[in-house]
């Protein structure tokens, strides 16, 4: 059955509210708005000053975890630096959920996981928007709803056990160092948890309390992750929305397949080559969600 994706072209904090009440949803109780917050020199995170009103309007909070990768998100301290040197301690703050430990919810069916370590103060919330950056990734391929749900949710410890497909959960052993990200067609494993652990968050929140927005701006074939990001090729696209996070992102790569001649080519050789495709695949076959959508264009 075709899942239904929001679309507008338009990007601006006036188009995220759009998007969000053409959807209809209803956060219960306090409201997760997960970002990504970017590393210190890298400007394509998304603007601050955007994403602030519709956070206003679902009487949110944006929230994150600290990475586990050495960079400046390592820790709570560097890691406000970068909140602060972005925007986004002005614009309500974000609340660093691993910061008082981490906490572990179950993975149902999982070939890789049986739960997933998540940072504790998801606790106190009980719905979620996952609001998401679309661009390239130099492992994954790609980054959207799936990968802001699972590595983006995860503690340290948790990301290491996604990345290393529950090998293990230090940061620096299992996939660290190992070249990974550099091999042809990506790591399978990788991808799959990835999906295992984007379910778990599905499962914890539950369906009707989860819902995923991703914007498609500053294209770059690297992650936010990046500190110094190569620069866009393909012109910014627009915002897709959607309570399938399977579709929202298999809407976004059908628009890099569509604009492989306009700029989308080194995006479609990064997501191939890194295996990204999996992760829309495997999420399909893991019931998470369907790659069949129906786009509603609300422009």
């Amino acid at each position: 059955m075709a899942s239904t994706v929001y679309f507008t072209k338009e990007i601006s904090a006036e188009s995220l509210i759009r998007i969000y009440e053409a959807m209809n949803w209803k956060p219960k109780g306090r409201t997760a708005v997960k970002i990504s917050t970017g590393e210190i020199f890298n400007p394509n995170s998304l603007d601050a000053k955007m994403i602030q009103p519709l956070v206003a309007k679902v009487r949110g909070k944006l929230v994150e975890n600290n990475t586990a990768y050495e960079g400046v998100r390592i820790v709570g301290p560097t890691h406000k630096a970068i909140i602060l040197k972005h925007g986004y301690a002005t614009h309500g703050g974000v609340d660093l959920l691993d910061l008082k430990g981490e906490m572990e919810i179950p993975v149902t069916g999982g070939k890789h996981l049986e739960y997933d370590r998540v940072g504790k103060g998801i606790e106190k919330y009980q719905s979620c928007i996952v609001l998401s950056h679309f661009k390239g990734h130099p492992m994954a391929g790609y980054g959207g709803a799936i990968k802001n749900s699972s590595i983006g949710f995860a503690s340290p410890h948790g990301k290491a056990r996604i990345h290393s497909g529950s090998r293990t959960d230090e940061r620096w052993v299992g996939w660290l160092g190992q070249g990974k990200f550099m091999r042809q067609g990506g790591d399978p494993d990788f991808e799959e948890s990835m999906v295992e652990a984007t379910s778990a968050i599905v499962d914890y929140f539950g369906k009707e309390n989860i819902i995923f927005i991703n914007v498609m701006n500053n294209l770059s074939v690297d992650c936010d992750c990046f500190p110094f990001p190569r620069p866009p090729k393909m012109d910014d696209y627009g915002i897709f929305a959607s309570t399938d996070p399977v579709a929202c992102d298999q809407a976004c790569l059908d628009i890099i397949w569509d604009q492989k001649e306009e700029g989308g080519a080194d995006l479609v050789k990064r997501i191939t080559n890194r295996g990204g495709l999996i992760q829309v695949d495997y999420g399909e076959e893991f019931g998470l969600g369907s790659k069949s959508y129906e786009v509603i264009d609300i422009d």
